[in-house]
Parts: C-alpha cells; structure tokens; sequence
C-alpha cells in the first residue's frame, strides 16, 4: 500500500506480530533500477532487527526492468520480491 506500509508502520507492526508477513510500500522498477546506489537504501533497507519476514513489493510492466530490479534487490535480505504488474492506482495505472 503506496504511502501506507513505510518502514515505520512495518517496525511497529512487527512488534505486535513476530509471525505475520509484513510487504513494503510498491516501489517501481524504474526507481530501483535508475537510482544512483547511495539511493538504494532509501527504497530497499529493512529497520534495524530486520523485521523478517518481509516482502518487497516492486511494481512496472516491462519484464527485463523488473528482472533488472529485482537482481539489484536481492542482496537486501527480503523472504520474498512481489511483482506488480497491475495496479489499479491511477497515478500508476495511466502509465501503462
């Protein structure tokens, strides 16, 4: 959930539930690709505990970008990467 699911509400949810599956706000592959790498943090870093487990939502339509950002993502220690490839957001769906 776009501007909902930050790092911050994940940290408190984490410390109402240790066993629920948390998902980050969608970040797109445009971002995760394009973005100099002292940016990655920003979009890609877990809160200190690591707040496991947590899925990385990445969002975009174009299949190599999104393999693209998930590569680049997969260091970053999340249990799983979500792929968006519809959304019903319309700053996201008038994009294609």
């Amino acid at each position: 959930m776009m501007d909902y699911t930050n790092k911050f509400l994940r940290y408190m949810l984490r410390r109402i539930s240790t066993r629920a599956t948390l998902y980050t706000e969608m970040v797109t592959a445009n971002t995760i690709v394009h973005c100099s790498p002292s940016e990655l943090p920003r979009f890609l870093e877990l809160p200190d505990g690591g707040c496991q487990p947590t899925v990385l939502q990445v969002g975009g339509a174009d299949p190599e970008l999104l393999r693209r950002a998930a590569a680049i993502a997969a260091p970053w220690a999340y249990d799983a990467i979500n792929l968006n490839c519809g959304c019903p957001s319309d700053r996201v769906a008038g994009a294609g």
